[in-house]
């Protein structure tokens, strides 16, 4: 039980001792019992408010977390298709320069040929 209920409830006991004890006038021990009850049901209800606010929170932090692993996963996709694209360009260029060194030996063997 939190502070402030724990008050309630002695501040309650209290007003309601010192008016049986004739200490304070009984209408007014009843009042500030029943003021103090009062304070008690809005400290239970600003409670649970709080309580469902801290839970809301951990759902939208678990959200957050998902969409950021969903968002990593996605990065590491994209990099793995730059990555294979990078080697299918390196690859492409090799091939182009065999086929230059291919052309360029032809041309050569049909100089050759022609003198």
């Amino acid at each position: 039980m939190s502070r402030v209920l724990s008050l309630c409830l002695v501040m309650a006991c209290a007003c309601v001792a010192m008016g049986e004890r004739g200490i304070v006038p009984t209408q007014e021990a009843e009042a500030a019992a029943a003021t103090a009850k009062k304070l008690q049901q809005l400290s239970t209800a600003e409670e649970l408010k709080a309580s469902k606010a801290v839970e809301k929170t951990k759902e939208y932090e678990q959200e957050a977390l998902t969409a950021e692993k969903a968002a990593a996963g996605q990065q590491q996709k994209l990099q793995n298709a730059a990555d294979k694209m990078n080697d299918m360009v390196s690859e492409v260029e090799q091939m182009a320069s065999k086929a230059e060194n291919i052309v360029q030996s032809l041309n050569e063997k049909s100089a050759k040929l022609k003198m």
